[in-house]
């Protein structure tokens, strides 16, 4: 009886052995370059400031006399370097909010109830108020 147990524990334990050696983690590849450079690029524009090509090839060859055969790989990547403007003009974008709001402000019905004393001067210092100061 004993000698049937030791087989079928042995072949148990080599099985789980196999399934659990067939995992394969892939990790990432991370390559860096830059450029060292000055250009003058307009409002909105870009430019194309430089790029690295990197290509490889691999053949193994591998058997004997009667089985023979043929491995080959091919690694090819391209990085490239590209800067784009864009000039945030806050004084006009600050404008061109305002007068939106003067303007929307402008063809709403009037209110027909009255501000209070310290509203109705708060609201004429900001409807006064020229844009780009503060």
């Amino acid at each position: 009886m004993r000698t049937h147990i030791w087989p079928t524990i042995v072949i148990l334990s080599s099985v789980m052995t196999i399934h659990a050696q067939d995992r394969a983690v892939q990790q990432p590849v991370v390559r860096q370059f830059g450029v060292g450079t000055s250009v003058s690029v307009p409002d909105r524009g870009r430019a194309y400031l430089g790029g690295v090509s990197r290509g490889a090839t691999s053949t193994k060859r591998f058997g004997g006399p009667f089985r023979s055969g043929t491995n080959t790989g091919r690694e090819f990547s391209n990085s490239s370097v590209t800067t784009s403007v864009y000039i945030h003009d806050f004084d006009a974008m600050d404008a061109a909010l305002l007068n939106a709001a003067q303007e929307s402000a402008a063809s709403r019905p009037k209110p027909t109830a009255q501000l209070n004393p310290r509203a109705s001067t708060a609201w004429e210092s900001l409807r006064t108020r020229q844009p780009g100061s503060r």
